[in-house]
């Protein structure tokens, strides 16, 4: 019994990095990391959504985290990846500049983020861990992606067909 509680009390993180800094979400909300592929541009979307890619027939946004963040990238590079990851009911493509590792932390390790930053931003921030030295941004992306709602889209769409239809379109 108390191996299992000890086994409980790990958390299982997947490690990237965003332009400098480095962050990890929950391994749970990865359905697989990509490598960068070709992304196709959508017109009039927001700054931070780059486009749609063809994941196996499944057709999938893509967003820019570091655009969504505020913080500088370092542009596409071979260790461009792009981590999909499934809420909401559905799958988003993240990309991001690189994914370095599996991190297994004690949930002990898992720190509140300073109160200066616990304002709007904090709600997607899960805590802040240490690792080798260096401070990992633990990040909630069912939070940071609530705007985001693939049924409403869909809607938009249909209405969007149906209005061209009443203008002759087919």
């Amino acid at each position: 019994m108390p191996l299992q509680n000890e086994v409980s009390k790990v958390l299982q993180l997947i490690g990237f990095t965003v332009g400098e800094e480095r962050f990890a979400i929950d391994i749970s909300e990865v359905h697989e990391i990509n490598r960068f592929e070709h992304i196709n541009r959508i017109p009039d979307l927001p700054d931070h959504v780059l486009g749609v890619i063809d994941l196996r027939g499944v057709v999938i946004p893509v967003i820019n985290l570091a655009e969504k963040l505020g913080i500088s990238s370092q542009g596409v590079t071979k260790d461009t990846r792009i981590i999909i990851a499934g809420f909401n009911g559905d799958k988003i493509g993240v990309l991001v500049d690189s994914v370095s590792e599996v991190l297994r932390v004690s949930n002990n390790s898992l720190e509140r983020p300073p109160s200066i930053i616990q304002g709007v931003n904090a709600e997607y921030i899960c805590g802040i861990i240490r690792n080798n030295n260096q401070l990992i941004v633990v990040l909630d992306f069912s939070h940071l992606f609530k705007d985001y709602s693939p049924s409403q889209t869909r809607e938009d769409l249909i209405d969007s067909d149906t209005t061209l239809r009443e203008f002759g379109f087919e």
